[in-house]
């Protein structure tokens, strides 16, 4: 599959169309007696269709509106008009994390606005950046030097491209782990996985 969503108590899968979708019809039956050998339930159900080709990338930016988070900032699509009377943070994801919809984001772009509001913003260190989201909001918020890193050079190209368009100058982005940052910072962020951030703790610590 190259995606699912779970939705209530239906999960929605989506596959190529040249799959076999015999195939896997098949194999869903069959499971069910797995499960019922491991004690479980085995009753559901399954369904298919064949959803019509379409620009989905296009289609994916008609509901992607202006998000309003914490007390001043505003996620902004850099395909919409910019005009806000509170901080814009402008941003196109493309294919990687950092939309500004998940909640995660979210709660970290707020703890990142009510800390702005001290003294110590010299320095900030964005950890897994993806589309730059949070470093950005934090350059944005009063950070003086913000860098940011990613293993991933799709995360790194969008990245790039949203600081230019934020017009950020004082925002490095670099590819890699945290193992290429070196010095302290005011404030690190890793919107990771938590398993990730327990690995990398010692690390974080050494450069706060």
């Amino acid at each position: 599959s190259t995606g699912f969503l779970e939705k209530g108590e239906k999960i929605l899968s989506y596959f190529e169309g040249k799959v076999d979708i015999s195939g896997i019809c098949e194999e869903l039956s069959s499971f069910r007696d797995v499960l019922k050998a491991s004690g479980l339930d085995p009753a559901f159900t399954f369904e298919y269709s064949l959803l019509p080709e379409k620009d989905w990338d296009e289609n994916w930016k008609k509901n992607f509106l202006p998000i309003y988070i914490g007390e001043n900032l505003t996620i902004i699509p850099s395909w919409l008009k910019k005009e806000t009377g509170r901080v814009p943070v402008i941003i196109d994801p493309g294919m990687v994390f950092g939309t500004g919809y998940h909640e995660t984001s979210q709660t970290c772009l707020v703890l990142i606005e009510k800390i702005a509001k001290g003294d110590r913003k010299e320095s900030c260190l964005d950890i897994g950046t993806g589309s730059g989201i949070l470093a950005i909001g934090a350059a944005k918020l009063g950070f003086r030097h913000v860098i940011a890193v990613d293993i991933d050079p799709m995360a790194i190209d969008a990245a790039v491209r949203n600081a230019e368009e934020n017009s950020l100058l004082n925002v490095v982005i670099t590819e890699g782990d945290i193992s290429v940052v070196d010095g302290a910072f005011d404030l690190i962020v890793a919107n990771l996985l938590s398993g990730i951030l327990v690995d990398i703790a010692p690390e974080i610590v050494s450069r706060l």
